[in-house]
């Protein structure tokens, strides 16, 4: 059964216009969404649903395209299938991916997450044998998270029972591509690349990320116990990020492949008598368009670090916005005067994109002190040392013994600070700065 999950403000519009609804409102007694099947809401409903994710800004647009495309595909008027008619399934699939193909993808259609599209790379059949029961595979690709992502769909004579292609496709759980989705997914992909490019800038997140391995950790990560799917912020403020898409060793760049997505079924057809549909499959590989299930699409996630959670996380475009610093956040800091200066000439003297206060921490703040934005503020402090430990993240002082033996000699005697351990250390790709200057040190 497909569900939807529907946020507070929309659910609230929905229950003004259609009253029936009335009974849902309780779910918002334990937060700020509700959660209902799909085939409870009418297609007025829906159609309201879609209207008000269209009117919601850029971060809603994939949401409202899903909805209108699984809307589509579940009023299919196609040919159905008994369970025995599996094989026949896979030219059925390609004929309806072609009819107004654009790419050759399909997204995910649940409607409670991100519509995320990915690449038929190859539906295949396996005739049935003495010990196993026909069936038929789907496979999906997509770059997501720094690397390939590979999807495996297993269809079985009972899944195609009584539906059309759409219907197999929605209770699988995805949707063939329409101009809506592409366009959707087109405006998030630019903001991707436009904000994967801001490296070290920070940016407000609301919503959930998916927890990330330290990319410079010499270690895996053996807390079999947390949680993959993070909330970005429990406090109902927008959690503070900063994109670090700059410490990956490693990344998948591949973002094409062939396109021939029946030479698999009819290299095995050739060899066997036990396929019946490889004449037609022939004629749909002379059929099919240049070009059209070659580009291999991008799933918006960009590397994050956590300033509060210490954690390294992947979070969604559509989940994230440029950070608004706020000037009259430092008015709550109980500092003395000189330090409440040193905010102003990081934050507002400098042609550099700098930390400031954080929302909602009072009488603290916190800072990501890049190498760049140390130096800059060293110049203006009349006693300053600059110490970079090379191979660190934010988090410095926690996951560097060098550094807490520098702030120990630091605390003992500002005057003969210790610094001889930072020069045995490996030159890695990434350093972080620390600044001691006078009788503080910003770190």
């Amino acid at each position: 059964m497909i569900k939807v999950q529907i946020e507070r403000p929309f659910i609230e519009a929905m229950i003004e216009e259609f009253p029936d609804l009335v009974a849902l409102k309780e779910q918002l007694r334990f937060g700020d969404k509700v959660e209902v099947a799909f085939s409870q809401l009418s297609d007025a409903q829906l159609g309201l649903l879609g209207d008000l994710y269209r009117q919601a800004g850029p971060g809603m647009q994939l949401r409202a395209a899903q909805l209108s495309t699984l809307r589509q595909a579940l009023k299919d008027n196609g040919v159905r299938f008994g369970a025995n008619d599996l094989e026949m399934v896979l030219p059925a699939i390609v004929r309806y991916l072609l009819t107004n193909a654009i790419r050759g993808w399909v997204f995910t259609a649940n409607v409670a997450t991100k519509p995320l599209p990915y690449v038929i790379t190859r539906p295949d059949f396996t005739p049935a044998s003495n010990e196993e029961a026909p069936r038929l595979f789907i496979e999906l690709k997509a770059n997501a998270k720094g690397a390939a992502a590979v999807n495996t769909v297993k269809v079985t004579g009972p899944d195609i029972d009584g539906k059309t292609i759409g219907e197999i496709f929605a209770a699988k759980g995805f949707l063939k591509e329409t101009p809506e989705l592409i366009g959707a997914y087109d405006e998030t992909i630019e903001r991707y690349f436009s904000w994967r490019a801001q490296y070290g800038g920070q940016f407000s997140g609301r919503g959930t990320g998916f927890y990330a391995e330290d990319p410079n950790s010499s270690h895996r990560e053996m807390d079999w116990s947390r949680k993959d799917i993070v909330v970005l912020s429990t406090t109902g403020g927008a959690a503070r990020l900063v994109n670090d898409e700059s410490i990956l060793t490693s990344r998948a760049l591949t973002l094409d492949v062939p396109g021939e997505i029946l030479a698999p079924y009819l290299r095995r057809a050739s060899k066997s008598s036990k396929f019946d549909a490889e004449d037609e499959v022939n004629e749909l590989q002379a059929a099919l368009p240049e070009g059209l299930f070659t580009k291999i699409p991008m799933h918006a996630f960009i590397l994050t670090f956590h300033l509060e959670l210490h954690h390294y996380l992947w979070v969604h475009v559509d989940d994230m916005e440029p950070y608004q610093y706020k000037p009259a956040l430092k008015q709550k800091l109980v500092l003395p005067a000189e330090q409440t200066d040193l905010i102003d000439i990081l934050t507002a003297e400098m042609d550099l994109l700098m930390d400031d206060i954080v929302a909602g921490k009072s009488g603290s703040f916190d800072t990501l002190t890049s190498l760049a934005g140390a130096k800059a503020a060293a110049v203006r402090l009349s006693n300053a040392t600059i110490i970079s430990i090379p191979g660190i993240g934010h988090f410095v002082s926690p996951n560097s013994l060098c550094a807490q033996r520098v702030i120990v000699s630091f605390l003992a005697d500002p005057a003969a600070l210790d610094a001889s351990c930072v020069t045995g250390l490996a030159h890695l790709c990434r350093a972080t700065s620390m600044i001691e200057g006078g009788k503080w040190p910003i770190r």
